[in-house]
């Protein structure tokens, strides 16, 4: 019994220490994996199953293209023979002609249905394709697809875009501190290479890295000396045990956050599920936003797929009822929030809005993409009846699909998808990240004929809108000296500047030997403030992309100042703002008139819970900075709009009507500022 438990706890991956300051990283803390000997094996054999899999579908792809050009030759004797039977006078000829039509009639059918057939046979390749490489799931952590071959100096990296008209091809060039992004992950994979080889013999092992704290970061501990070969079998899939660079970029993408780029998105709401509405007294109230907000279907009360006129001029309205806890700021999970239970009764809702679609929203493209998941993923989204991809499919980006269409049959076939990494994009830009290096943030550079730039970092086509974004925020970071310090004032009993074995607690010795890095049984400040750095480079060398759907561009419209939320001066001018959706001028809205939003926001790489908000930005106030405003302005403005009403005014009615200078029913900066006292000078001062 013993030996089987042996055997099932394999190895122990310990998620943690990510160095914020707290006991939270402290061993004792750290979340616990075991992996069982079974999935192991899985791992030591997924290399040569891929393989396999590869060359079962090539197979099938040869033979689809080979049944492909047999019809296309069959369609041309056809056409042949019905050309001939056309010209043909004697009455002998033209039978003969209509029987060698015949005859062309049925080896086109006969070609055709093989075709068929050879493309079934693909499509099944692919599935089992698909399905050996879910397997690949190991040791807690998925195989990642990282670059064989990397050019330190170059930036770009290609996506797509799963827009309601086609996919939308994405070319950015990525800067971190100013320098190409990927130069700063393969500079910590030198470092982990170096690392690996402790005995200095010019050759990193499997062995000795994984025994080395440096290379490891603390990650990956083994209960069991013997399971470390089995372990070594899935990190090293040429078997030879040595390190190398392709090995060491998936090491880092499986067990830290993911590749230098990773990309991520479906068709589901901002943030994912869950609005988090909580009702008290019978009334909804927001306690954070709850995904994209739906102000179509509020706004329509008819239901009819239009807001009419009336509907529009009551727009304002119908978005004031819905501000559940009364304080004029209206945000998307109030908007999206179910009516309030009638027994008046406290109940939190645990999910406010339509559960997240687990559609593609973005597709990564490059070296590491293979034809047969983009093309699944192609014919989930724009298959027709047939359940196969035509031109109409494309019909924001119908230049994209007669690129794709090689043979001109009007078809988009598996062999066909290779062209998405070949073909012109339609958008190109620049995102700079990081602490130093200048400027920073998203720079569109060129823009296709098919797109319309519509903003700074925004673009539009029919039906849809994509606007980028950057989060400027750095990472989420501790302030690792006053980490350190505090550790040694618990643990520094002798107080002589280091820590040593015997003054930890037992239960902590673990954490202690991952601190002395030089093994010297001694344990200074600099020597853990370095252990946090090194767990936090991965990340720090991470830029991550995350595409959403953002609902549509009516909150987009009325949230002017783009803040996430509608202030009450945005309410009352929402008949305004909409109309500005109205392209034909008619005075309503229709559905074809508000289009899809997708949001797709680049960062810094983080690790925290959080960072889908960290991507996309996170709640503002627009209140004015305390040197700008008169101090009575800010404190009144209670809800931190920029605006004060006659509710949050402490004055009387005719006090607010005479600060009121535009008759708007606000009260703004300008206003305010305009009735402040100018400070006397100092010149002024010393002539009194």
């Amino acid at each position: 019994m013993a030996i089987r438990l042996l055997l099932v706890v394999a190895v122990v991956l310990s998620v943690g220490s990510l160095g914020y300051g707290d006991d939270a990283a402290l061993p004792e803390m750290k979340v616990k994996r075991a992996v069982s000997a079974k999935k192991v094996r899985v791992a030591a054999t997924a290399a040569e199953a891929r393989k396999k899999q590869l060359e079962a579908r090539q197979a099938a792809s040869k033979k689809l293209t080979e049944a492909r050009q047999a019809a296309r030759e069959a369609a041309r004797a056809l056409a042949e023979a019905e050309k001939v039977a056309a010209a043909a006078t004697d009455p002998q000829q033209k039978a003969d002609a209509i029987k060698n039509v015949d005859k062309a009639k049925q080896k086109l059918a006969e070609a055709q249905k093989e075709e068929a057939k050879r493309r079934d046979e693909l499509r099944k390749v692919a599935v089992k394709a698909q399905a050996g490489f879910a397997t690949r799931r190991y040791f807690g952590g998925t195989v990642i697809a990282v670059r064989e071959t990397v050019d330190r100096q170059d930036p770009n990296e290609r996506f797509m875009l799963l827009t309601s008209g086609g996919p939308v091809i994405v070319e950015v060039a990525l800067y971190l501190d100013g320098k190409p992004f990927r130069e700063a992950r393969e500079k910590l994979v030198d470092e982990l290479i170096a690392a690996a080889d402790t005995d200095g013999d010019g050759k990193a092992t499997w062995e000795e890295a994984l025994k080395n704290s440096r290379f490891t970061m603390g990650r990956i501990r083994f209960p069991a000396a013997q399971q470390v070969e089995l372990f070594i079998a899935g990190l090293d899939p040429n078997r030879n045990k040595l390190v190398d660079r392709v090995e060491v970029r998936q090491f880092l993408g499986r067990y830290f956050g993911g590749p230098a780029f990773a990309l991520s998105g479906s068709s589901g709401y901002r943030f994912g599920g869950g609005g988090g509405v909580v009702i008290v007294n019978g009334r909804a109230v927001s306690s954070r936003r709850g995904g994209a907000a739906d102000v179509q279907t509020l706004l329509d009360t008819d239901q009819d797929g239009v807001i009419s006129e009336h509907e529009v001029a009551k727009a304002g309205d119908r978005l004031k009822g819905k501000d559940a806890d009364d304080n004029d700021l209206l945000y998307p999970a109030e908007i999206n929030g179910r009516p309030a239970r009638a027994d008046g009764n406290n109940v939190r809702i645990t999910r406010t809005f339509s559960a997240r679609s687990r559609s593609p929203l973005a597709v990564l493209l490059g070296p590491t993409a293979t034809d047969e998941p983009s093309f699944a993923i192609l014919t989930q989204r724009y298959k027709g009846q047939d359940g196969s991809i035509v031109a109409a499919s494309f019909s924001a980006v119908p230049k994209l699909f007669e690129q794709l269409d090689k043979n001109s049959d009007g078809k988009l076939e598996q062999d066909e998808v290779g062209g998405l990494n070949t073909v012109k994009p339609h958008l190109q830009m620049e995102v700079h990240l990081g602490r130093t290096g200048g400027p920073k943030g998203v720079v569109l550079k060129v823009v296709s004929a098919e797109l319309k730039k519509s903003g700074k970092a925004d673009v539009e086509l029919p039906g849809n809108k994509i606007d980028f974004q950057a989060n400027l925020s750095p990472p989420v970071t501790a302030n690792y000296d006053q980490t350190a310090k505090r550790y040694m004032m618990r643990y520094d009993a002798d107080s002589n500047g280091y820590v040593e074995k015997k003054e930890m607690p037992n239960g902590l010795i673990t954490q202690f030997n991952l601190w002395d890095a030089d093994k010297d049984g001694k344990v200074y400040p600099k020597e853990i403030i370095d252990l946090y750095k090194r767990q936090r480079a991965p990340y720090d060398t991470q830029i991550r992309a995350i595409a959403s759907s953002d609902g549509n561009a009516l909150f987009r419209a009325l949230d002017l100042n783009g803040d996430d939320r509608l202030s009450l001066r945005e309410m009352k001018t929402a008949h305004v703002q909409i109309l500005t959706l109205d392209k034909n001028k008619d005075g309503r809205i229709e559905a074809a008139e508000i289009p899809a939003v997708i949001s797709v926001g680049f960062s810094q790489g983080n690790t925290s819970s959080n960072s889908y908000r960290r991507v996309l930005g996170n709640r503002v106030s627009n209140r004015p900075a305390a040197d700008d405003a008169p101090k009575w302005f800010t404190r009144m403005d209670r809800n931190g709009d920029g605006d004060l009403t006659l509710r949050e005014f402490l004055g009387t009615k005719e006090g607010f009507k005479k600060l009121d200078t535009n008759g708007d029913g606000f009260i703004e900066l300008k206003e305010a500022k305009a009735i402040e006292k100018p400070k006397a000078s100092k010149s002024d001062s010393e002539k009194k």
